[in-house]
């Protein structure tokens, strides 16, 4: 068995030895990925990660990386390409307050914080006419010109012309619609 592993391992070493001699990392990656034996492909890769010494400091803590990496960073003016590759260094995920946050960091979180500050959470108006679609779903007509359409067909909520009604937002972008007075209501979804 240890033979067999011996043999296994210095035929991979002359296999490998034709990679770690690429004369750039892009051709040793190129010359990696059209190896056919996955095996081969797979070790051929970790050796050139080895090569490349990207896992120098994997022991270190995150947060030393990340204040070593802060030091030596430097905002430049327009992007430049390295002239050679440097390591990959580890990234930190910081845990910034709320309280420090600037305008510019709720990126991504401009939606939620629109819908917090200028969306309305509920409606009321007065329905104006029902009419109901061949599958039975109510369309309700408001008397502000919104058209509203059932799209539960589990409910005994009934709307009647002259009724004052309620509709409130809910979670990922729902709403529901009862009447005043009533405490059931209906998934509506607004088609004008």
């Amino acid at each position: 068995m240890k033979s067999t592993l011996s043999v296994a391992g210095v035929a991979l070493l002359i296999t490998l030895s034709g990679y770690t001699q690429a004369e750039t990392i892009a051709d040793a990656l190129q010359q990696c990925s059209n190896e056919k034996n996955d095996l081969k492909r797979l070790m051929c890769f970790d050796a050139l990660s080895e090569s490349m010494n990207i896992y120098a400091n994997a022991e270190q803590s995150v947060d030393a990386a990340a204040s070593e990496r802060a030091k030596t960073v430097t905002p430049t003016t327009a992007p430049q390409a390295p002239a050679t590759p440097a390591p990959a260094a580890p990234v930190a995920v910081a845990s910034t307050p709320a309280a420090e946050l600037s305008a510019n960091d709720d990126f991504g979180l401009e939606a939620k914080r629109l819908a917090e500050e200028s969306l309305p959470k509920t409606l009321s108006a007065m329905v104006s006419e029902v009419t109901k679609t061949p599958r039975g779903d109510a369309i309700v007509t408001l008397n502000n010109g919104m058209i509203w359409r059932q799209t539960d067909t589990k409910t005994n909520v009934k709307v009647d012309v002259g009724d004052s009604i309620t509709i409130e937002r809910g979670v990922l972008g729902s709403f529901y619609l009862g009447r005043n007075g009533q405490n059931s209501r209906m998934a509506v979804r607004r088609i004008k």
